[in-house]
């Protein structure tokens, strides 16, 4: 494993580090990221998809009206879930989606596990 990157020489980055002085996921991915270069071209796609998207969520609103009404009237208030999610370069961003459990699940489930529950899913 190369230590500057983390990355192993299979090209796959290294297992986190175990402990209470573990460095979060957010900064493991800022340290191993390359440094982004804007193309000429980006500018034109950003305002495709921001095109393309607008045009999509409008087609799709009655529909999404009516799963929010239905989340709605089954589980109470609090329609969307709002969750942290790692993007590119390491950048923290706000996620939202609609609620598939209960209202403040993640209280009640406590706090994700330190350790593999399945080992051959953290061999990869």
């Amino acid at each position: 494993m190369n230590a500057a990157t983390g990355i192993t020489p299979t090209g796959g980055a290294a297992p986190p580090p175990q402990g209470v002085d573990a460095e979060p996921l957010a900064e493991q991915y800022a340290r191993i990221a390359h440094a982004y270069e804007g193309r000429p071209v980006d500018a034109l796609l950003r305002a495709l998809d921001i095109l393309l998207s607008g045009a999509t969520l409008l087609l799709l609103s009655p529909l999404l009206g009516l799963v929010s009404l239905t989340i709605r009237i089954a589980s109470g208030p609090s329609v969307l879930y709002r969750g942290e999610r790692v993007g590119r370069a390491g950048v923290v961003f706000k996620m939202y989606k609609f609620r598939t459990l209960v209202p403040d699940a993640e209280v009640r489930l406590g706090p994700y596990p330190t350790r593999c529950r399945i080992p051959r899913s953290c061999a990869r």
